[in-house]
């Protein structure tokens, strides 16, 4: 799987954290520290980050002159923007700067995948030091739960607006109607938007178009593993008494690996590959996207889509919104002023912002009333789903890292879910415990 991560995701970075009726903490760090402690006394700010969230700042932008207003109200240098690919470089940098004694005025955005390591290595400031529980507990819940994948046992590590581009379901409409199938909005809005219900759809819509024998036209694009598994409420690891347990053999999770497998292999109704090229040139029914791709669809798609959650899982209570890529704001272990960098961040960012922003980007890249609902059902009740542990335990696709290597084993290579995962159990435990312990 390749990952595409554009610019424009900022903007949903931003509001995704927080869900439209959500407020302030009523823990405001510009208002609650001590002016002593905004005072950086003429030092220069560095945010590493993979992407410039600055433009807003500039020149003709909504927010333009507020890094100045910034550097005067808490008496800084400059502030300043080291822009790194995502992926290792941006951790690899981070280390560095931070073992040569260059990162004490950082801030740093880190990806789900590159936290767990720095956390290991003690490079990340525990910011329940200085942040009470009514600053987190005044956060939304989407924003509450960003902070709790970003913790190990009672020590918490983000801050601020962290990033959250969830997955929904896209429909093809005009495929819908020309096969004659029930409209995804009105299954879900019924309550009826489950895994049979589209297993049996997706059934109906694959089949030879062209009349030459070959299928060209199948119900599902793409079936992402770790989309689904989250979506039937299954995780890869749990914290369990205080500790990070390996839980891949859980009957959810079980149940959503075999079932992908009977869906490509079996039944054969999906098929496709990442970034649904497939759905896009109308040749699939239904396909799982990322808000930030949806987002680009008006402009690559000649069909009609709509969008609703991920399927219900048979072991989920309610919908679930797969993330493949939370992230957060974070400080190095060797911050010389944590307060004045989280109070530094809210003034530059003010959540109530967001929240404003967030109605019209929701309603700009909308197809419809369902979708739109569908976006806020998803702000509003993402509660973690996630792989928290991708940067220990390794990536679906990676063959030789404990997850891949089972994955792979079950819904590519058609083995026994059960003895792939006890295969992987030991290293993986073993992993985490070098991590947690």
């Amino acid at each position: 799987m390749k990952r595409v991560l554009l610019l424009k995701i900022f903007v949903c970075l931003v509001v995704a954290a927080f869900a439209i009726s959500g407020t302030l903490s009523a823990f405001n760090p510009v208002d609650e520290f001590d002016e002593d402690d905004l005072d950086f006394g003429g030092a220069t700010v560095t945010y590493v980050l993979w992407y410039n969230p600055f433009g807003a700042f500039e020149e003709g932008g909504d927010y333009a002159g507020r890094l100045d207003e910034a550097k005067e109200r808490f008496n800084i240098g400059s502030i300043e923007l080291l822009e790194l690919p995502w992926g290792d470089e941006l951790r690899e940098t981070m280390t560095s700067r931070l073992m040569g004694g260059e990162a004490d005025y950082d801030v740093w955005m880190l990806p789900h995948v590159q936290f767990w390591p720095m956390a290991a290595q003690g490079a990340l400031y525990p910011l329940n030091l200085i942040l009470p529980e009514e600053y987190y507990a005044g956060l939304t819940r989407s924003a509450q739960e960003i902070a709790d994948v970003f913790s190990i046992k009672d020590e918490k590590y983000s801050f601020g607006l962290g990033g959250l581009p969830t997955g929904y379901f896209v429909w093809n409409v005009d495929l819908f109607e020309r096969e004659n199938l029930t409209p995804l909005d009105e299954l879900w809005e019924n309550d009826e938007w489950t895994w049979d219900k589209m297993e049996e759809l997706a059934i109906q819509a694959t089949r030879d178009t062209s009349g030459d024998g070959v299928i060209d036209q199948y119900g599902l694009d793409e079936t992402n593993p770790i989309f689904f598994l989250l979506a039937n409420d299954g995780r890869i690891t749990r914290e369990i008494d205080q500790e990070r347990v390996f839980t891949l053999g859980e009957e959810q999770a079980v149940y959503a690996l075999e079932k992908i497998y009977e869906w490509n292999e079996v039944l054969e109704i999906a098929d496709g590959q990442w970034g649904a090229p497939e759905f896009i040139a109308g040749n699939r029914a239904m396909a799982g996207l990322e808000q930030w791709q949806i987002e680009q669809l008006p402009e690559q798609m000649e069909d009609t889509f709509s969008v609703v959650p991920y399927p219900r899982g048979p072991h989920a209570e309610r919908h679930r919104f797969p993330s493949s890529a939370v992230e957060g704001y974070f400080l190095p272990a060797s911050s010389a002023n944590p307060e004045g960098l989280v109070a530094l961040h809210h003034f530059l960012w003010p959540v109530e912002e967001a929240i404003e922003d967030s109605e019209e980007y929701y309603t700009d890249i909308s197809p419809d009333r369902v979708s739109y609902e569908a976006f806020m059902d998803g702000e509003e009740n993402w509660s973690g789903e996630v792989y928290a542990a991708e940067g220990i335990l390794g990536s679906f696709w990676e063959g030789d890292t404990p997850v891949g290597s089972a994955i792979s084993s079950i819904i590519w290579g058609g083995e026994s879910a059960v003895s792939s995962i006890e295969a992987v159990n030991e290293p993986a435990q073993s992993l985490l415990d070098d991590i947690f312990k």
